[in-house]
């Protein structure tokens, strides 16, 4: 997609999309918080593309990649974005932030492109050759859904960096958790009893004890029963840990408290491999 090139809407226009929206409209998306208020609850990005293919969509990933797009879906993550322009420099970062459509169809574009090229006998697409951002070839983009991420880099093929229209632009997410807008409904339709029937009677749910969480999972790290691989390794054993009080707090919420945990986690381990 070329710099400043208009986007041309998506529009849920077939019977696929139809299909995965209408399964996903079926499946749970409120819940309480510790606060007894109701709020959006969410799913992860790979564990909406499993579910529906487990539900008989033939090809979950582009319907999913569809509705992200043309924003009858929307995600957030924790995302970095970089770019160069008409000799600029522009960067930003943040953590559970929402995804832009753009993103998404810039990604879809992308894994369009390799299938028309295979179906062709043309291989995959070639690297980018990035030179401002980077100084070397990246692969156009990594698509891991089952581990909730993605990322694209974009520069105009055959283009030299100081033409006229030239550009960069790298953008990456992980830790994605999609939801569905606007939902609406009576909330004993979408949220099980035992989420709210676990309090004293008349009384608030109980709160989620993140300090005890983060000294549990600390105390386990330092005596070595406990040496988490990936941040989902992290959000699991937060969960179990909350769980044990009947607290169960939206994906989202789990990851905006798993993420510092891990990445202290890696800060220690470092550390410890320093010499001296």
């Amino acid at each position: 997609m070329s710099d400043g090139e208009k986007l041309v809407p998506l529009h849920i226009d077939d019977e696929s999309m139809a299909a995965a929206l209408a399964l996903m409209q079926d499946w749970q998306w409120l819940r309480y918080n510790p606060d007894h208020e109701l709020i959006s609850a969410s799913h992860s990005l790979g564990h909406i593309i499993n579910r529906l293919a487990m539900e008989g969509q033939a090809n979950p990933r582009d319907d999913v990649l569809r509705l992200l797009g043309c924003g009858d879906l929307f995600a957030r993550g924790d995302y970095r974005w970089k770019k160069f322009a008409a000799g600029e420099y522009y960067e930003m970062e943040g953590n559970n932030h929402e995804i832009p459509a753009i993103r998404w169809r810039d990604l879809h574009d992308l894994l369009t492109d390799e299938k028309t090229r295979l179906e062709g006998f043309e291989g995959p697409l070639e690297p980018v050759r990035l030179e401002k951002l980077a100084d070397g070839q990246w692969p156009p983009y990594i698509w891991n859904h089952v581990n909730s991420e993605f990322s694209i880099a974009l520069c105009p093929p055959e283009t030299l960096s100081h033409e006229k229209g030239y550009f960069e632009e790298t953008f990456s997410a992980t830790n994605i958790e999609v939801y569905l807008p606007d939902i609406e409904g009576d909330p004993d339709e979408f949220v099980p009893t035992d989420r709210v029937t676990n309090t004293d009677k008349g009384g608030r749910p109980p709160a989620a004890r993140w300090e005890a969480a983060v000294l549990e999972l600390s105390g386990r790290y330092y005596l070595g029963d406990f040496k988490p691989n990936t941040l989902a390794d992290v959000k699991r054993e937060l969960r179990e840990f909350l769980a044990k009080d009947g607290v169960d707090p939206a994906d989202s919420t789990i990851g905006n408290h798993a993420k510092p945990i891990f990445d202290a986690f890696l800060a220690w381990e470092k550390d410890a491999q320093k010499p001296g």
